[in-house]
């Protein structure tokens, strides 16, 4: 399982592209994506739109938003 963390995830149509790639990889749909921006009014629309995406290719991916960089990566480093 992979942990894919998004910086600047509040960048709407970047953040869109990106996931719409991702998960159309059967690898991937397992994944946690964790999205980070610090605008939080901005970090809450991308959650909504990664959920929503989620839910209607009916996979496992989990999805996480952290507006603090340092909570968005701190998993990931501390599995190494």
């Amino acid at each position: 399982m992979a942990r894919i963390v998004l910086v600047g995830a509040g960048s709407i149509t970047f953040a869109k592209n990106l996931l719409s790639d991702l998960l159309t990889f059967p690898e991937l749909s397992d994944s946690t994506i964790v999205l980070h921006d610090i605008d939080q009014a901005r970090l809450d629309t991308a959650e909504a739109m990664a959920r929503w995406m989620v839910a209607e290719l009916g996979i496992g991916a989990r999805i996480e938003a952290h507006a603090e960089r340092r909570a968005a990566v701190a998993e990931g480093i501390r599995r190494g």
